[in-house]
């Protein structure tokens, strides 16, 4: 895979299945957050004030070992 910044050419094609789908998961998205802004009124920084007690949260849950690490890593940040 070659890559710069959100674009990517991928030449393994095991690799560019999950790397496509994750940029389509991304492209929906960004389309669902500018639909929900527009009916809530609600803007990125509203949506921000619960990324720590989410994340929080579900380190409560069952999560795969790299989610735990990156969950960890996202309180310890916003504290």
């Amino acid at each position: 895979m070659i890559g710069q910044g959100n674009t990517a050419e991928i030449f393994d094609y095991g690799e560019g299945k999950v790397l496509k789908l994750y940029r389509e998961e991304k492209r929906l998205l960004r389309i669902y957050l500018a639909e929900y802004f527009k009916i809530t009124q609600a803007d990125r920084k509203d949506l921000l004030r619960w990324k720590l007690p989410i994340a929080a949260a579900r380190l409560s849950e069952w999560r795969p070992e790299p989610e735990k690490k990156r969950l960890l890593k996202m309180v310890h940040q916003s504290i």
